[in-house]
C-alpha cells in the first residue's frame, strides 16, 4: 500500500518572512490610502460648497442681483419690520414669531438650533433642501470637545461655512475683487496693506476654522478675529462670486501669545474692493460710530436700513 506524500510545513522564519512582507506592504498603502480618503473629503467639500455658491446666485437672479442677508437680518412676522432697539431674540429663538432673511437662516446665535438651521436659510430651497450640503465631512471638532482659544471647544452646529457679515443685501455689481493678505513680515503694519495682497473674484462665503470663533459662536457671520480653516492639506475651501470654490493655502499669522506657533488666516486681514474705488475691511463687524448697536454692523444695505459701508481703508 502506497504511502502519500508529507506535506512541509511553514517554518516560524518563513512565517515571519511572510508577516514582514504583509507589514511593509501595509506600510507603502495605508498613506496613500489615507491621502486618498482625505482628497475624497476635499472633493466632497468642494461639491458641496459649489452646491451653495450656485444657491447664491440662483438667489441673487431672483432678487435683482442683490446677495443674501446675514445672521442679524430678520424681522417679525407680524410687522414684517425689524424690532428696534439692536437686542436679538432670546434664544432658543422662535421661527414662528421672527424670520430670517439669513442665508443660512441663523437670527443672532441660533446656529445651534439644528432643527431650524439652515432649512430656515434664504439659499436653502436652491441647494435641493439638504442640510448634508452645509458640512465639510472633514469637519469633526464636534466628535469629541477640544481645549482652543476660548477655553472648551465644541462645535455642535450643521455647518461649516460663514461668510462676511458685510454682503448682506450687496449688489454684485457693487463688489469687484476680495484682496488678502500674503507675504507679510511679521512687523506688519495696516498701513501698507496694498503692498501685501493678492486679488480674486469677490468671496460669496468660506470654511471657518472649526477650532476657533466657530466651536462657541453660533452665527453665520465671518468677521473681525475669525479664522480660515486650514484642513484640506493647509487650505480652506472659498466661495467666489461667479459660483466656482477652491482651496487656498494662505500665510499664517504670528501669534502675539506664541510667536512659535502661527494662526490661520483671520478676517481682519481680508479686504473687499467695490467698483466704486473704495476699500473695505472685513475685519469689524460693526461702523464707527460710538457704542455701535447690533443694528449697526457693517452692511451694503439689506431690509430697509440706509447703505453703509464702514471699516474703509481707502476712499
Amino acid at each position: 500500500m502506497s504511502k502519500s506524500p508529507c506535506r512541509r510545513a511553514f517554518t516560524l522564519i518563513e512565517l515571519l518572512v511572510v508577516v514582514a512582507i504583509i507589514a511593509l506592504i501595509m506600510s507603502i498603502l495605508l498613506p496613500s490610502l489615507g491621502a486618498a480618503r482625505r482628497q475624497a473629503r476635499t472633493t466632497k467639500c468642494l461639491s458641496n460648497s459649489r452646491q451653495i455658491a450656485v444657491g447664491w446666485v440662483t438667489y441673487a437672479s431672483e432678487e435683482t442681483d442683490h446677495l443674501p442677508g446675514s445672521s442679524r437680518d430678520y424681522t417679525r412676522r407680524s410687522t414684517g419690520r425689524r424690532p428696534t432697539g439692536g437686542t436679538m431674540p432670546a434664544r432658543p429663538v422662535n421661527y414662528n414669531t421672527y424670520r430670517s432673511f439669513d442665508w443660512l437662516g441663523t437670527i443672532g446665535e441660533s446656529g445651534i438650533q439644528t432643527d431650524e438651521v439652515p432649512r430656515q436659510g434664504t439659499v436653502f430651497k436652491y441647494v435641493g433642501q439638504s442640510t448634508e450640503v452645509y458640512r465639510c465631512p472633514e469637519d469633526d471638532i464636534d466628535a469629541s470637545r477640544v481645549e482652543g482659544i476660548f477655553g472648551r471647544l465644541s462645535n455642535t452646529t450643521g455647518y461649516s461655512y460663514t461668510s462676511a457679515p458685510m454682503l448682506t443685501g450687496a449688489s454684485i455689481d457693487a463688489l469687484k475683487y476680495t484682496r488678502w493678505q500674503n507675504g507679510f513680515p511679521v512687523n506688519f503694519n495696516a498701513d501698507n496693506w496694498q503692498r501685501y495682497t493678492e486679488t480674486s473674484l469677490p468671496w460669496l462665503f468660506l470654511e471657518e476654522d472649526e477650532g476657533y470663533a466657530l466651536g462657541v459662536v453660533y452665527d453665520s457671520a465671518w468677521g473681525n478675529e475669525d479664522q480660515i480653516t486650514a484642513r484640506h492639506a493647509g487650505a480652506g475651501v472659498i466661495a467666489m462670486i461667479d459660483g466656482h470654490t477652491e482651496p487656498i493655502k494662505f500665510q499664517k499669522d504670528p501669534d502675539p501669545r506664541n510667536q512659535q506657533q502661527p494662526v490661520a488666516h483671520k478676517a481682519w486681514r481680508t479686504y473687499y474692493e467695490l467698483t466704486d474705488g473704495r476699500v473695505v475691511s472685513c475685519g469689524p463687524w460693526y461702523n464707527s460710530r460710538p457704542n455701535p448697536t447690533y443694528a449697526d454692523h457693517i452692511v451694503m444695505g439689506y431690509l430697509d436700513r440706509k447703505n453703509e459701508v464702514s471699516g474703509v481703508l481707502r476712499d
